[in-house]
């Protein structure tokens, strides 16, 4: 009986692949950094100006304390949401570019886990990003 044998069995990186990987991991990484940077200065932004908003969305508004609670749960959900989305970005391109320089190959595995954990979580927001979308066009017609 054959044994159930994988196609990426016998699967190598060569220096090319690993050049690429290599650059892909820096990229990937310095715009994970700017990311997490932007959203720490965007909950900077919201602190500092945290009375003017706060005094607009009750002038705005009827219910202005429960509008600006619920503002500022939705700006810190956002943020927290982007760094841990840019925290797997970052472990799994660390992860992958060590494992490429030291041949580890369970390294490599556990890097493209988190890749795959990165791209499942920014999937699930886009979809929900999207049924938003939806719901919101058909509300204004």
């Amino acid at each position: 009986m054959e044994e159930n044998k994988s196609l990426f069995d016998d699967l190598q990186i060569d220096f090319l692949g690993a050049q690429q990987l290599t650059e892909t991991s820096r990229w990937a990484k310095f715009l994970a950094i700017v990311f997490i940077s932007l959203a720490g200065i965007f909950l900077l932004v919201i602190l500092t100006a945290w009375n003017r908003l706060k005094n607009a969305i009750n002038d705005a508004t009827d219910n202005g304390n429960q509008a600006v609670i619920i503002i500022f749960i939705v700006v810190v959900v956002i943020a927290v949401v982007v760094v841990v989305l840019m925290y797997f970005l970052i472990r799994s391109m660390n992860r992958i570019r060590i494992s490429v320089r030291t041949k580890d190959q369970n390294l490599f595995n556990s890097g493209l886990e988190d890749l795959k954990i990165y791209f499942t979580m920014y999937g699930i927001i886009s979809i929900i990003l999207l049924i938003f979308n939806v719901f919101t066009f058909f509300n204004k017609q």
